[in-house]
């Protein structure tokens, strides 16, 4: 079979990151959620108003890609920003390929480059080498490509992006390591309207294939009207819809309608909002599925060396699995400290719930639900400003009423890292 790409739950720690696949939050998290574009004007263009974090359209887990501002405005072109990490690490009760739980050691080398053109061109590619002492986990190679690109048009400012991974990550929803390939090409157009008001435009289409689980295609497309309001608040509102092409399995249309709202009062407080509803339904099914769906996210800078962070969103995605989609909800609070000038110390708790959507469920039949809780903590420190070390720890518990679904692992790492 063919299947989609993983989008595991938001990570407080790097290495967690780096790794999360070990102890993966559910793929079908509504943190799956991704940033609209942050588009920087040229010096002759008027400012565009700033986007609102733009969450998923319906069950499409496909965003517009996010450009990265250029990091040295006058370097024409930047070639083989090269960058090294290894991370050694140990785990208890991971998922392993045949579904059992390992314990296991975990080598993982990951070489990246990072080459940047015209100031708006960007290509990343990483390859990650990870080797597991046990036999119940498959030792893997995975690849993530990246490249976006964005011009302005008079008063549109254009951007275009791809991307391409092939991972073998143990996730929660499949309870295994899993193989699968993803790709996505996502376009955008913001069109200021004014000094204050902007038409942000999106759409895109991917897919994702598996070994084991369901092949999907998803097309989505949204649209957000944008004001500013005074100097400190945004209000918008969009609509948007998506179609998912899965097989085996019955495809899931997807509209979804939103409000969103940005207040930035200042340096230290930050607060980003988007409430919302979705209806989905399966092919073939006369009854729609209608949730509500929010984003929300709070950054508050206690002092100059402590903040604060705290997210809270829900979203419905295609599942792994024939005939199922997941309606998930998930909380996060983040802690980043900065210790004696030289070490940083962040530490973040999360809870999810997801509950997956049967088209056809029978009757004295309950459909599966998995509760997800999450603890980490990390202490990481620069050594000759190219040279990263970093200790980490974290510990995440799935409890699920399906047999199989539940698992409580814990992970010990030491990373290094190189940057030129």
């Amino acid at each position: 079979m063919r299947t989609y790409s993983i989008c595991a739950l938001l990570c407080w720690v790097a290495f967690e990151a780096a790794v999360g696949g070990l102890v993966a939050a559910p793929t079908g998290q509504a943190t799956q959620s991704a940033t609209a574009p942050q588009r920087a004007p040229s010096a002759v263009r008027p400012p565009v108003t700033t986007s609102a974090p733009q969450s998923m359209t319906g069950t499409s887990v496909f965003n517009v890609f996010s450009p990265s501002a250029p990091e040295a405005a006058g370097k024409v072109v930047r070639f083989f920003n090269p960058s090294l990490q290894y991370t050694l690490s140990y785990g208890d009760n991971l998922a392993a390929y045949n579904g059992s739980d390992a314990d296991s050691a975990v080598h993982q080398l990951s070489p990246s480059l990072y080459i940047q053109a015209a100031e708006r061109v960007v290509v990343r590619y990483s390859p990650t080498f990870i080797w597991y002492s046990s036999k119940e986990l498959q030792d893997r190679t995975d690849h993530t490509l990246s490249a976006s690109a964005g011009a302005g048009v008079g008063n549109t400012d254009l951007t275009v992006g791809n991307s391409y991974s092939r991972t073998s990550l143990p996730l929660v929803e499949t309870g295994r390591q899993t193989l699968q390939e993803s790709w996505s090409v996502n376009g955008g157009a913001n069109v200021a309207l004014g000094e204050r008001t902007n038409l942000d435009l999106s759409a895109g289409v991917g897919g994702r294939n598996t070994d084991e689980f369901t092949d999907m295609k998803s097309v989505n497309a949204f649209a957000w009207l944008r004001r500013r309001v005074g100097s400190t608040l945004t209000l918008s509102g969009g609509v948007g819809a998506s179609k998912d092409d899965v097989d085996p399995g019955a495809d899931i249309s997807s509209r979804q309608a939103k409000l969103g709202a940005i207040w930035d009062p200042g340096p230290k407080l930050s607060l980003s909002v988007e409430l919302g509803v979705n209806s989905s339904s399966f092919e073939g099914s006369g009854d729609d599925e209608t949730t509500p769906v929010y984003s929300g996210d709070v950054s508050y800078k206690l002092t100059e060396l402590t903040t604060f962070s705290l997210g809270a969103h829900r979203g419905v995605n295609s599942s792994y699995y024939a005939n199922q989609m997941s309606d998930s909800e998930s909380y996060t609070l983040g802690l980043s400290q900065r210790l004696l000038g030289h070490f940083n110390f962040s530490a973040g708790l999360s809870w999810s719930k997801s509950r997956y959507l049967e088209k056809d469920v029978q009757a004295g039949v309950r459909e599966r639900e998995d509760e997800y809780q999450s603890a980490s903590l990390s202490l990481s420190t620069m050594l000759m400003q190219r040279f990263s070390v970093s200790l980490s720890w974290s510990r995440a518990r799935n409890l699920s009423n399906t047999v199989g679904f539940s698992r409580t692992s814990t992970l010990w790492g030491l990373s290094i890292g190189w940057k030129y």
